[in-house]
């Protein structure tokens, strides 16, 4: 498939041995019900493999909704997927998911790695060295942009 053909929102792209691997919000399920994120396979940036289920809802996991802005990154020989993930009974969240390929299946990791109390959403990812730093936004209706000192296994922000 083509790229224009790829119906994805907030793309991201990582570039691993010579392939890069496009991560998205599937468009049909960003406003409603969603249960899972894809990735795109391309050796050339112009033409992609049908994309491949990277993560499904697994059965009684709380997220349903809100599925957006996946970011892979390759970090210490496993693949982190940085998304924002929300349900009805809580405050959209940034997660980690985690798996052994950059094409899954991924798995939930982390806990929800910004505050509960916020609605927090499009994580990313800043190295320093060997220290990641997660950089997000307080959601929609606020400027308030915040950058957090993770623990290098990425479970929790370190608190000074």
């Amino acid at each position: 498939m083509k790229t224009t053909e790829v119906n994805i929102r907030d793309p991201f792209v990582l570039v691993y041995n010579h392939k890069y691997y496009l991560y998205g919000t599937r468009s049909a399920t960003c406003w409603g019900k969603a249960d899972g994120f894809d990735c795109y396979v391309s050796e050339d940036m112009d033409n992609w493999q049908s994309p491949i289920e990277i993560f499904h809802r697994p059965e009684g996991f709380f997220a349903d909704q809100n599925y957006w802005a996946p970011e892979c990154y390759s970090y210490h020989g496993s693949f982190y997927l940085v998304t924002t993930l929300g349900a009805e009974d809580r405050k959209k969240g940034v997660y980690i998911l985690k798996a052994d390929q950059p094409t899954g299946p991924f798995v939930p990791y982390s806990e929800q790695i910004t505050p509960k109390e916020w609605a927090s959403i499009d994580g990313t990812l800043y190295f320093e060295g060997e220290v990641p730093y997660l950089i997000f936004s307080h959601s929609f209706w606020s400027p308030v942009n915040k950058i957090d000192n993770l623990n290098r296994d990425f479970f929790g922000r370190i608190v000074e």
